[in-house]
């Protein structure tokens, strides 16, 4: 088999593919292409798997371009894992998550890169998936771990600390803005189903908008207009 693909057989059916081009960022071109349709004939061939799970080699980071997909231009250089890029309302600077301290924690780097600097969160181990505030620039909302659940957190800049704005029996996860600055949606997820749900970040009130007709609802964000 290629050495742009590999696998390796874990415990109890379960099959580790890596894509092997750390160095294109594991770009599929056509020769990737078709190292993965050769993984796919060999894993078809094997007897007990039960779960393949896909990832690739090397770090993610931070790139931006325009939008049509140009100008690619890359913004975080660690040896951490970067995601959940999200942009300041003056898109001045990059708001992200990154495991550089050991666990997940949000940071701050100009959008023409440069050093990046960690939110002052200090509420839990793991704070992720921030999201930018349009209508009050000075907050940001992300998810963190709670005991054994997730809920949904404020950053307010103002205030210079962050506070837990949900407070539900099931976890709260994924924020996205409304553009009032004081309302957001998220997932209300439990071990059976998920919802779309408008949380009020002073109140704490939630409340459910995805019909349970739909099924399990995950992963609504919210467009905002430029002004």
């Amino acid at each position: 088999m290629s050495d742009r693909v590999t696998i390796t057989m874990l415990e109890d059916g379960i099959a580790d593919v890596r894509m092997n081009r750390a160095d294109k960022m594991n770009a599929l071109d056509g020769a990737q292409w078709a190292a993965l349709a050769e993984a796919i004939d060999q894993l078809k061939a094997m007897a007990g798997l039960r779960v393949v799970v896909l990832s690739g080699e090397g770090n993610a980071e931070i790139y931006t371009s325009d939008a049509q997909g140009r100008g690619v231009s890359r913004r975080t250089r660690t040896d951490a894992v970067e995601a959940s890029p999200c942009w300041s309302p003056d898109s001045s600077r990059i708001v992200f998550t990154s495991d550089a301290a050991g666990g997940p924690q949000l940071y701050i780097i100009p959008a023409g890169g440069g050093t990046m600097s960690r939110v002052p969160t200090n509420i839990s181990g793991y704070c992720a998936e921030p999201d930018w505030s349009r209508g009050n620039p000075n907050k940001i909302a992300f998810t963190m771990k709670i005991g054994k659940g997730y809920q949904i957190a404020v950053h307010d800049f103002t205030k210079g600390k962050s506070e837990q704005a949900s407070h539900a029996p099931f976890d709260g996860v994924e924020p996205s803005w409304l553009a009032d600055g004081r309302h957001l949606v998220y997932t209300a997820r439990d071990r059976n189903t998920s919802r779309i749900c408008i949380l009020d970040t002073e109140s704490g009130k939630s409340v459910p908008i995805s019909p349970t007709s739909f099924g399990s609802a995950m992963q609504a964000n919210v467009w905002t207009p430029n002004q």
